[in-house]
């Protein structure tokens, strides 16, 4: 996504680059092609690009649902980090009610075919304090 911000000069992107690869602890593996570095690494590679590019809001289909179950936990709390450093809006797609509810502020429940909305919870509003 970088390469489309004509607004940015070359210094500026590479500190944008060097600060996401520190912040997902990728600065070792910069160099590093895809099909040498784990699954998990692969997740936090993509999620950093887009970081990086600037976006607002981020909008991640299922994006653990391959990983293993402790790279998935991994992931999920320093994506929730992330989330509140960086102040970005997540729309994160999962089929996984343990996973919503550790990562949402809201959760929007659709039902079958033809999708409706079925819920609209506030995550801390049902949890409490």
């Amino acid at each position: 996504g970088m390469r489309y911000r004509k607004d940015l000069g070359a210094t500026e992107r590479a500190e944008r680059i060097s600060h996401y690869l520190k912040l997902f602890g990728l600065a070792d593996f910069a160099d590093s092609y895809p099909n040498r570095i784990s699954g998990g690494m692969r997740q936090r590679v993509a999620i950093a690009r887009t970081l990086a590019a600037g976006s607002d809001v981020l909008l991640m289909d299922e994006p653990f649902g391959a990983l293993d179950a402790l790279t998935r936990e991994r992931l999920q709390v320093e994506l929730r980090q992330i989330q509140i450093r960086e102040e970005k809006t997540i729309i994160f797609v999962t089929h996984d009610v343990e996973e919503a509810v550790f990562l949402a502020d809201r959760i929007i429940l659709f039902s079958r075919r033809p999708a409706s909305i079925v819920a609209d919870i506030d995550v801390a509003a049902e949890l409490g304090p």
